[in-house]
Formats: C-alpha cells, structure tokens, sequence
C-alpha cells in the first residue's frame, strides 16, 4: 500500500470517527495550525542562518526540535484535512457567513509557501556544500518554486 492511500485512509476513518465541528471552531484548529507554522519557520530561519555561514555547519543540534515539530504538525494535518474536507462541502453563502476561517486558510496557505521556498533554499546550501546524499537529490521540478505557487493559486481558487 502506498504511503499516500494509508494517509487517505487514517484520514477517512479520522473523520468518521470525530463528529462534525461547527465552523467556529475551525478558526481554533487553523490559528493553532498557523502557530505551528511560525514555529517551522523560526527553526528553517535558523537552520538557513547557519547554512549561510562560513564555520562548520552542525545541523544535529537542530534534530531534536525537528522531530518534536514534525510529531506537531502530523496531528495537526489530521485535524485541518477534517477542516478543509467539511469546508469544501460549505456552500458559498456559508464560506461568506464564515469569512474568518477562509481568511485563516489563506494565511497558513502564505506560511507554508515562505517555508517551502526557504527550505528549497536551504537545500541548496546542502547541495554546495555537498551535505547531501546523491540518493536524496531532489528532482528538477521541484526546483521550480513557480510550481509550488500555481498548487496554491489552484487550491485559492475553492476557498
């Protein structure tokens, strides 16, 4: 089974077994989610502080918060696939009576683009300095942050 189809299915058995939240309280899962984010973004900051440096680059030290964060944001992708599944299922006068949460949607949207054009930036740091693998090489399009940016335009376009 692919990783892909085992995410689908914990998701689909998340949302039958959670009961519907009403909108409101999406706004609570979307903020927690966004200070999330700032807190990947603190951490991809200084991991890109250090890359830009000339001394010896020791990223272990960073590992451990990474970890922890990446256990964060897992739960957290657990509860916003919930959000956006019942937001999509809105019609469009109730996404206009629950303009907060699409307003949320879009900057957690913002965010996560910062931290995605910042950490292909780190990993190009990697790739100069020759810190990583040949095996974990990314592939030539996703050298193309245009093509992160058209996936947020689409995805922008249903809120």
């Amino acid at each position: 089974m692919r990783t892909i189809d085992i995410i689908q299915a914990r998701a689909a058995s998340l949302a039958k077994k959670t009961p519907a939240k009403p909108p409101a309280e999406w706004a609570d899962d979307l903020r927690g989610h966004y200070g999330l984010c700032q807190d990947i973004l603190v951490l991809v900051e200084q991991e890109n502080r250090i890359l830009r440096g000339t001394e010896d680059v020791d990223l272990q030290k960073l590992a451990p918060q990474k970890k922890n964060l990446l256990l964060k944001l897992n739960l957290s992708l657990d509860r916003l696939r919930q959000v956006r599944t019942r937001w999509q299922q809105l019609t469009p006068s109730e996404k206009i009576e629950y303009a907060e949460v699409g307003g949320l949607i879009r900057q957690n949207q913002d965010l996560i683009l910062r931290i995605l054009m910042l950490d292909r930036e780190n990993e190009q740091h990697l790739l100069r300095r020759g810190m990583l693998p040949a095996t974990q090489l990314p592939p030539v399009q996703r050298q193309n942050t245009q093509m992160a940016t058209a996936l947020y335009r689409k995805q922008s376009s249903g809120i």
